[in-house]
């Protein structure tokens, strides 16, 4: 990326496809590893192994569209992502028809398991947007700090860190509240 080989749009979209697809392709295949749990581990193993790939793709991306928001944003993300947590075990309790060892059911969740994780490994590269939202562009209005009347800085110089002869980008002023002018 420092050398202008691959844009940082295309290096998410790659990355995100890597950390959704491969594991995708290996749980259709966890279906199948019923007769050894050492290969089902691996195979496991494996599809976790490339789900790091998330913190370059889609998560990274998250700080791309909403910088001075990114913690909200990330939050809403992260709700919406473990939504599954809560459905899982009520799909697996209905395709399996309460029964744990039923190994059609449990390949028919992992079947549709792989299903969303290459649907959403196809749908990231074309719906994302990698400029900030419009949220983050709107509020240009001045900030004061309370406490002291005469300082005044925009949103830009927040955004951008500029360092001012008040305080530097790196301290931490928790006397003064910021507030809309």
């Amino acid at each position: 990326m420092v050398k202008n080989y691959v844009t940082k749009t295309k290096l998410r979209c790659c990355m995100t496809m890597v950390s959704l697809g491969l594991p995708g392709i290996t749980v259709a295949v966890l279906g199948y590893t019923t007769n050894s749990w050492i290969l089902c581990m691996s195979v496991l193993s494996i599809g976790i192994g490339f789900r790091a790939a998330i913190y370059i793709g889609h998560i990274g991306t998250v700080y791309d569209i909403a910088p001075s928001y990114s913690g909200t944003v990330y939050g809403f993300v992260s709700t919406i992502g473990n939504l599954s947590g809560f459905i899982t075990p009520l799909l697996a309790s209905a395709l399996t028809k309460h029964d744990p060892h039923d190994v059609r059911g449990w390949r028919n969740l992992f079947w549709l398991s792989s299903g969303f994780y290459m649907a959403a490994a196809l749908a990231f590269p074309l719906l994302v947007n990698q400029g900030p939202a419009n949220f983050e562009t709107e509020n240009t209005q001045g900030y004061q700090l309370i406490g002291n009347e005469d300082f005044t800085i925009d949103a830009k110089n927040i955004r951008n860190c500029q360092d001012t002869h008040y305080f530097t980008c790196e301290q931490i002023v928790p006397d003064f509240i910021i507030q809309d002018l």
